[in-house]
């Protein structure tokens, strides 16, 4: 298909592909995964395809056309308002994960760009997504974008520490630091007359698999790097403020799983 093109391109010179063609390519994903009209699956490739590119690309440069084409403010909006199935959802706040590990300065200047009741209502749906998650990659993408987002002086972001303490528990107790439910075999790797062509191309999607922070990252140093920012940011006795709304038992489970 188009989206496999695409990626394959991102794949062999991404960095050329978005000098050339950066922001209307990223504008015609935007229009796909922003189309209600639209198919869950074709709504999903595309954000297959914009994960590819975010992975693919470094930040400098796949950032610039992420925000001039909007591509972050429809998920955004989206996951504000709440009103589409959770299956969408998830693909909406997976995005956004992707984007935060990818290009962390570049979601925080975006978070901090909106409104703060915008800001802290995407906090609360983004967090409350999570229990829709359902593959194991995508939910410690999901707690790894919310390490990123911690790192924070915002009222409505700092608020939800208290449910996404339990989601970090929840990750690292049933996965660990990283590196687990990983496999470097892709779809693609079946024998097939047409072997000698595609390998290429396979050995880079497993290449960039096998890179994926969501398996790679250690969960446990995102969590505490991400914490001792925020205590840095916002000084030790409003930090220490701000843990005190987490319930005890969390809180001395977090301490387990992070020694």
């Amino acid at each position: 298909s188009v989206l496999k093109v695409v990626e394959g391109y991102a794949l062999l010179c991404g960095a050329d592909m978005m000098r050339s063609y950066g922001p209307m390519l990223l504008s015609a994903l935007h229009e796909l995964v922003a189309d209600t009209n639209m198919h869950v699956r074709a709504i999903a490739a595309g954000y297959t395809t914009l994960n590819v590119i975010v992975q693919s690309v470094q930040a400098e440069l796949v950032g610039p056309a992420l925000v001039e084409s909007n591509t972050m403010w429809t998920p955004f909006t989206r996951i504000v308002d709440k009103k589409e199935a959770a299956m969408l959802l998830v693909h909406h706040a997976g995005f956004l994960s992707r984007v935060a590990v990818h290009c962390p300065q570049l979601f925080m200047e975006f978070l901090m760009a909106q409104d703060a009741q915008l800001t802290r209502t995407f906090a609360e749906h983004w967090v409350e997504i999570y229990d829709d998650v359902g593959q194991v990659p995508q939910r410690r993408l999901h707690s790894l974008g919310l390490a990123v987002a911690i790192a924070t002086t915002s009222d409505g972001v700092l608020e939800m520490l208290p449910l996404m303490v339990p989601i970090w528990n929840d990750v690292l107790s049933n996965t660990g630091s990283s590196q687990l439910y990983f496999s470097d075999r892709d779809d693609d790797d079946d024998d097939d007359e047409y072997s000698e062509i595609v390998v290429p191309e396979s050995e880079r999607r497993r290449k960039l698999l096998s890179n994926d922070p969501a398996h790679k990252y250690d969960l446990k140093k995102a969590v505490s790097e991400g914490l001792a920012e925020c205590e840095r940011l916002n000084g030790v006795e409003r930090f220490h403020a701000i843990i005190a709304q987490v319930s005890a038992v969390d809180l001395e489970d977090l301490k387990s799983q992070l020694s």
